[in-house]
């Protein structure tokens, strides 16, 4: 018997020009990375369309390795609506996994798109545990039982420190989308004679994981970015920094001080005079930086790592197995951010609010917090917020779409 089956794309949005989706190639890797001695499928809509020009269509031929390999559980990404054009799971295979009683479990990542949140609701009838990762608010405005936020296991072979004292020739890194907001920023430091090594992006130079890791374990302070569409989000990219051992230095936002501690395992910057300041201080007080990166090791291994992870989801399928599944009725938790993660799985629940998780932020920042709780678990006032944003964001848009055209 087959312990898991992986149904997930290969490419990075389904393309095989985008080369290998890092985020989908990680669950199965991290996977095989922590239990190397267990047994696994994987099933790659993309790829078995590009190579098969055969009458047996994907999701046929999906269910005829179903059956074949007997899998324990079915871990699923998913991106689009069950259809039946063979791009993505069809509704009645998820209907016939359900009746041979195979469990699937799935995770969200981009639940701040009302798109994947209308995902999440259709799919939840044949799903035993749904993960989802980045911002808590629509779990928290879904409510559902099977919901558990989570954090994104990162494959240890690759996501690790090495060396605990090696060299690191980078001072700053960024490695990601080259959004605007975001290269303002690093455009500001590069004026400011601080370079930063900047590369990646799926979609624009997808570098592979072992060169991605070498950089990042090669870098004293790795920047991150906390926003999406407007959302305040916790990206992969704060458990990659961490994981490699730069000191990550991160956007303010809201929801990464609902994993990590401000200041204690990461620094957040508020302004770009302000990360200009920061990097200065953590470049020039080695110490201090080593305290804080050794901190965020540490509580990254306790709580975010991929061993936890995949004993979690493997504890709860095959306690599951013997007991029939079933999760308490998840109620949002008020406890601080370290009582919250030393929860077990099933002990959980979806976290709100806290304001003590951020006491060493500035007063007015920790008002718009408060506000932005109260919008985000809101459905009406959520969708408000975000036809605002994208007003707003209008114009910005815009002048910067006739500065690519005419940018020699």
């Amino acid at each position: 018997m087959t312990d898991v089956l992986f149904i997930l794309d290969k490419w990075c949005h389904g393309s095989s020009k985008n080369g290998i989706s890092a985020w989908e190639s990680n669950f199965v890797n991290s996977y095989r990375s922590v239990f190397p001695e267990k047994k696994i499928h994987e099933f790659n809509f993309d790829l078995y369309n590009a190579e098969n020009d055969t009458d047996v269509t994907a999701n046929e031929a999906l269910q005829e390795l179903i059956n074949e390999v007997k899998p324990r559980y079915i871990f699923l990404v998913i991106y689009e609506m069950p259809q039946q054009n063979n791009k993505i799971i069809s509704v009645d295979l998820l209907v016939y996994i359900k009746s041979i009683n195979i469990p699937i479990v799935t995770i969200f990542g981009d639940l701040e798109h009302k798109l994947q949140c209308d995902i999440l609701t259709f799919i939840e009838p044949f799903c035993t545990l749904i993960y989802y990762t980045a911002l808590t608010a629509p779990g928290v405005r879904i409510g559902n039982d099977k919901l558990r936020y989570a954090w994104v296991p990162k494959d240890p072979h690759f996501f690790n420190t090495g060396e605990e004292d090696r060299p690191r020739a980078l001072n700053v890194s960024y490695l990601g989308t080259p959004k605007r907001d975001r290269m303002s920023m690093v455009r500001y430091l590069n004026r400011k004679h601080l370079p930063v090594f900047s590369t990646g992006g799926e979609r624009r130079a997808n570098i592979g994981v072992s060169e991605y890791t070498d950089i990042l374990r090669n870098s004293k302070i790795s920047l991150s970015f906390s926003r999406a569409d407007g959302n305040h989000v916790t990206n992969a990219r704060t458990f990659e920094i961490i994981s490699c051992g730069a000191l990550l230095l991160e956007q303010e936002g809201m929801e990464t001080p609902k994993l990590f501690r401000p200041y204690v395992d990461y620094v957040p910057f508020f302004t770009k005079k302000d990360l200009l300041q920061k990097c200065d201080f953590y470049l020039s007080h080695e110490q201090e930086r080593r305290d804080i990166v050794a901190s965020a090791s540490k509580r990254y291994d306790d709580y975010f790592s991929a061993y936890r992870f995949w004993s979690e989801t493997e504890s709860f399928i095959n306690q599951g197995s013997d007991q029939g599944f079933g999760l308490e009725v998840s109620k949002a938790s008020d406890t601080l951010v370290e009582e919250y993660w030393a929860l077990p799985l099933v002990g959980r629940h979806l976290p709100k609010y806290h304001a003590d998780n951020y006491r060493d932020f500035p007063a007015f920042t920790k008002l718009r917090y408060k506000l932005w709780a109260i919008v985000g678990a809101s459905e009406f006032l959520s969708r408000l917020d975000k036809i605002w944003y994208k007003l707003t964001q209008l114009p910005f848009r815009i002048v910067y779409k006739i500065y690519l055209t005419f940018k020699v």
